[in-house]
């Protein structure tokens, strides 16, 4: 229901935002508009660049998944209608504002696709070397494929957790839903051991 109501309302929203551009405001502020857009981007390069390389992935990848995260759109918009609706901006401030984040939610998008879109291969490798350099830590479990009954004791085990004796995920889901274990059940032994782990390592 919830995702029906996003699909429904959320197109009226859009096209009420976009009805208060100004399109000689637009065509006076191209450099602010532009000098805005890179300002964004190099500040969420500075943010994520970085520990992309820290997980080892190389430059093309790290660059890859950079400009993935530099997109943005809904805060950008609401923030913007929201100050203009309110007087805090105006017309002018708010197309140059709602322009610069449009252009970031595609922008960066299509150099990355474009020029920096690593196959599918090189994304399973990269996985492979992280899972072996955070082996035997306590964030060794990147997705739900990764689990397993002995592995998930052997890392909440290593932080003395006490966990359901429940089954983990194994070969696939038609077993497991043969056995009566549902999405929902191994979703809540993760959740109790992530919240567990965080609790331990805080408390340290």
């Amino acid at each position: 229901m919830r995702s029906i109501a996003f699909a429904m309302f959320t197109p009226f929203y859009f096209i009420k935002a976009g009805l208060y551009v100004s399109i000689p405001a637009l065509w006076a502020g191209l450099l602010i508009i532009g000098a805005f857009l890179v300002l964004k981007m190099l500040t969420k390069t500075v943010g994520v660049f970085p520990l992309a390389r820290l997980h080892y992935m190389r430059p093309r990848e790290a660059t890859y998944t950079t400009l993935l995260m530099a997109t943005g759109l809904t805060f950008g918009t609401i923030s913007a209608l929201f100050g203009l609706e309110n007087h805090i901006i105006d017309q002018t401030q708010y197309t140059i504002l709602v322009s610069t984040v449009i252009l970031s939610a595609f922008v960066p998008t299509l150099i990355a696709q474009k020029f920096f879109q690593p196959s599918i291969e090189t994304m399973h490798a990269w996985g492979r070397i992280y899972r072996q350099k955070i082996k035997g830590s306590a964030f060794s479990i990147m997705s739900v494929e990764d689990l397993n009954h002995d592995g998930m004791n052997a890392t909440c085990g290593r932080l003395r957790l006490r966990l359901p004796s429940t089954p983990f995920l194994r070969s696939n889901w038609r077993a497991n839903r043969d056995r009566g274990i549902t999405h929902k059940h191994i979703a809540s032994i993760i959740t109790k051991c992530a919240i567990d782990i965080g609790n331990v390592r805080y408390s340290r």
